[in-house]
């Protein structure tokens, strides 16, 4: 399983969570079997499913928090939408395709980095305040003003690390990285004394800097909740339109195996013959090369 950042905007964590699976060619002396994967094209059920989902008691029709609790037994993730991406990779050079990769969304953070960061942040900010008013009031005091600064300080640079996603590249110029920035930068312009040069216009601006850093955030939970809802609509729409009105994924009392006795070219479809036609086979669609090798097929 791997997993890559989709969207980082603290105090959220949108990950993409990929399965990848591949079947193996196998060989003897003589022959050499290589795998090549099928598609159902009248009911992709037939391909990735979930299995038979229990409505709650008393619901008279399946919900998503239904499939969610069939699904989630992640304490640190989240599902942003218990659907998956579904995308077929075909070798075009080789002529087959052996692998297909499997996709869930998944968001870590949210109220939790609220408790242990945002709100000690937001108390940090209001005390600082409180000690520059003071300092522009009674100048006198430095050394309480100095502890003062100096716990903020502290304080702030055990929670911050926290703030950073642990990725394999770490980007310069980002939201959170400026946020971060912000916040030092504001605590130590905070913690120079009236006294230093005999003006209180350096300490209140790091104070008007510090309730600034906030809106980083704040614009960060905006664009986690539109960049949010866009997933889950793209994906509920192939939940709720594909092939003759079924499900994509969630086995109900409609779903139904194939038959034997049915000729088999109706129900199956190599990959290979979908990147190949020239028509759009009901269901899925026929994406890019990727990495100029894989051609990608997924559901529509």
């Amino acid at each position: 399983l791997d997993m890559y950042n989709h969207l980082d905007c603290f105090p959220f964590r949108v990950a993409k969570a990929t399965a990848h699976i591949e079947l193996s060619t196998t060989a003897s002396d003589t022959t050499r079997r290589r795998p090549n994967l099928l598609v159902d094209i009248v009911d992709r059920r037939g391909n990735v499913s979930i299995q038979e989902v229990k409505k709650a008691y008393g619901e008279e029709t399946l919900t998503e928090n239904d499939v969610i609790d069939k699904l989630d037994r992640s304490v640190q993730y989240d599902f942003v939408t218990p659907y998956p991406e579904v995308r077929y990779l075909y070798d075009p050079e080789k002529e087959y395709c052996p692998s297909l990769e499997i996709t869930f969304y998944v968001v870590s953070g949210g109220m939790s980095n609220f408790v242990s960061i945002i709100f000690p942040m937001f108390l940090i900010a209001s005390l600082n305040t409180m000690s520059v008013i003071n300092d522009y009031i009674s100048p006198q005091n430095l050394p309480g003003f100095i502890n003062n600064a100096a716990t903020f300080a502290l304080t702030a640079i055990f929670m911050l690390p926290n703030m950073m996603a642990k990725t394999a590249r770490q980007r310069l110029f980002t939201l959170n990285n400026l946020h971060i920035l912000l916040v030092f930068v504001s605590l130590s312009l905070s913690s120079i004394p009236y006294q230093a040069f005999k003006t209180s216009a350096i300490n209140l601006t790091g104070m008007v800097l510090f309730w600034v850093s906030f809106a980083l955030p704040i614009a960060n939970v905006i664009n986690y909740w539109r960049v949010v809802s866009k997933t889950r609509s793209q994906i509920r729409k192939l939940e709720t339109t594909g092939p003759q009105n079924r499900h994509s994924f969630v086995k109900d009392d409609n779903y139904s195996m194939w038959d034997p006795k049915q000729p088999f070219d109706q129900r199956f479809m190599l990959v290979e013959e979908l990147v190949n036609s020239r028509t759009t086979t009901a269901g899925y669609k026929k994406l890019e090369k990727r990495e100029g090798k894989f051609e990608v097929i997924v559901y529509a």
